[in-house]
């Protein structure tokens, strides 16, 4: 594989990021377009309001192609950070792409001091779930959510100490 690059979110990476955020929610898993809205807008958000020196957004880059992103954000309880925003494009996955970006997040959290990491996601990304579950995050709990796409889905809280 050639050589994969971490590098912090720039302006003009946002277009792409939106059309990963679609493909990914809305054309691969079947949400409907409103949630695959909802994360753009707070993806938006976040670009706009994020405390540089305690939030980031990552892209990775292999030969100048965006391969994924993560972002790592503060929470309102003191200590812990939130890992959002990790995406990574079907056909780039299971190279390690998601496994740097976690990295970097995690080592960052740990520089800024950070105790605990969580995040939440649908319990209908079982292999991101597969992919936290070996990185030692506990679920901690699941909450039923409707209208994110058919049938009902279990919005699932995990966490890791660090």
């Amino acid at each position: 594989m050639a050589e994969l690059t971490i590098r912090p979110y720039r302006e003009n990476d946002l277009e792409y990021l939106d059309e990963l955020i679609i493909k990914i929610y809305r054309d691969e898993y079947g949400f409907y377009p409103e949630y695959a809205d909802d994360i753009i807008r707070d993806l938006h958000e976040f670009v706009e309001t994020s405390d540089k020196s305690y939030e980031k957004l990552w892209v990775a880059e292999i030969e100048g192609e965006i391969t994924g992103m993560i972002a790592l954000r503060k929470t309102f309880e003191p200590g812990t950070g939130r890992i959002a925003f990790l995406a990574v494009p079907k056909g780039m996955r299971r190279r390690g792409i998601g496994r740097h970006l976690t990295d970097v997040a995690l080592g960052s959290a740990k520089n800024w001091n950070y105790d605990r990491i969580v995040l939440n996601m649908p319990s209908t990304l079982r292999a991101a779930i597969s992919f936290f579950i070996k990185r030692r995050f506990n679920l901690v709990k699941t909450t039923e959510v409707k209208g994110l796409r058919d049938g009902p889905v279990l919005d699932e809280f995990w966490e890791k100490y660090i």
